[in-house]
């Protein structure tokens, strides 16, 4: 509760410097004025460029305030950035400070991405929930998150807001905003979506969390592997593909198959952690223009699903070049084997008569 809360602040405050009491009276303030941010003085950086390290962060937020710590989330196996970190500040100011200045900071020198900064929220289930927040798609190009805050700062409180780029900054077409309530998230859809911004008609709808989302209708089938076609072969790389995939979830594996200098096109295999990873990236990048050319996202076949694709395929096109005669019907259905004309007749004969039959 508020006093045992006041009461360690204290202890704290007196442990850290003896003459603390008038910081003591601030971090009080701080609470009562902020009761439910709990005196958290923590940001979170998302779109971190890989290179960059926890004193390249800290030397940028230094010049504005002061800085008690930084941490990069790291992959476990490789120390590779995740690319995104949290930095600690001494104070809840300080934090807001660092985030009215230097969220979208951006340095093309160093990094591909601008900063995208958001109060760092330790619950998980309010980080996963996607209460209050909104997906939006067939933005302009020219559009980056400081335009989408912009557009969107009427209807609430914003606390994230993200245009999805590819691996040399440029925008996917698609974002996400976050409001702080769900009241302000249901009347920005209402009043966004299906609007035009330069000459582009805006889809904005609830954002779904990945056990809600469904690929045109159908539900998860469990697949982790994606198929990518359509790559131009001078960008078909590892760090390419790794660029634009990342973002969807922890990629386990990425399989580039050989291709000649004279292909127009390459191939990718993408491997994701968990399906739900797998099924994001085909309903994000699946007929997004790349460089002039239109991705083909989708789940990644075995020869034998492959196999009874193609056979599907044939038998739908021998069926529709047959000539249907007049008054006269198609059964497509798998008929056993075993059942001949004669037999077939002899069914159908007590609903209709028959002047021909074919099997």
């Amino acid at each position: 509760n508020k006093l045992n809360m006041i009461s360690t602040i204290e202890n704290k405050s007196i442990e850290r410097d003896g003459n603390s009491f008038s910081k003591s009276n601030q971090y009080l303030n701080e609470f009562f004025e902020n009761p439910k941010k709990e005196l958290l003085p923590y940001l979170y950086v998302g779109d971190l460029s890989l290179n960059l390290s926890e004193k390249d962060i800290e030397k940028i937020f230094l010049k504005i305030v002061p800085v008690k710590s930084v941490k990069i989330y790291r992959d476990i196996s490789s120390g590779e950035s995740l690319g995104y970190c949290v930095v600690e500040f001494e104070n809840y100011k300080d934090a807001e400070k660092a985030l009215e200045s230097l969220n979208y900071y951006f340095d093309p020198e160093k990094m591909k991405k601008p900063f995208r900064l958001m109060w760092y929220q330790q619950d998980k289930n309010l980080r996963k929930s996607g209460g209050g927040n909104i997906f939006l798609k067939d933005l302009p190009l020219n559009f980056d998150s400081k335009n989408l805050e912009k557009m969107f700062l009427k209807f609430g409180k914003i606390l994230s807001c993200k245009v999805a780029l590819d691996e040399n900054g440029r925008s996917l077409g698609y974002g996400f905003v976050h409001f702080e309530n769900e009241k302000a998230s249901k009347e920005a859809i209402q009043k966004t979506n299906g609007i035009v911004v330069d000459g582009k008609k805006i889809f904005a709808g609830p954002f779904l969390s990945k056990k809600e989302r469904k690929i045109d209708g159908k539900t998860k089938t469990g697949f982790t592997n994606i198929y990518i076609k359509n790559i131009l072969p001078e960008n078909c790389n590892e760090k390419f593909i790794r660029d634009l995939f990342d973002i969807f979830g922890k990629i386990t594996s990425i399989h580039i198959p050989k291709f000649t200098s004279n292909d127009t096109s390459a191939i990718a295999f993408v491997n994701f952690e968990f399906p739900e990873e797998a099924e994001d990236a085909i309903f994000r990048m699946n007929k997004k223009k790349i460089k002039n050319l239109t991705l083909y996202v989708g789940k990644a076949e075995t020869k034998i699903e492959r196999q009874r694709q193609l056979k599907k395929k044939f038998l739908e096109k021998k069926m529709n070049q047959i000539e249907k005669p007049q008054n006269s019907i198609l059964i497509k259905i798998n008929i056993p084997i075993a059942i001949t004309e004669d037999i077939l007749i002899l069914k159908i004969t007590s609903v209709a008569i028959i002047k021909n039959c074919k099997v």
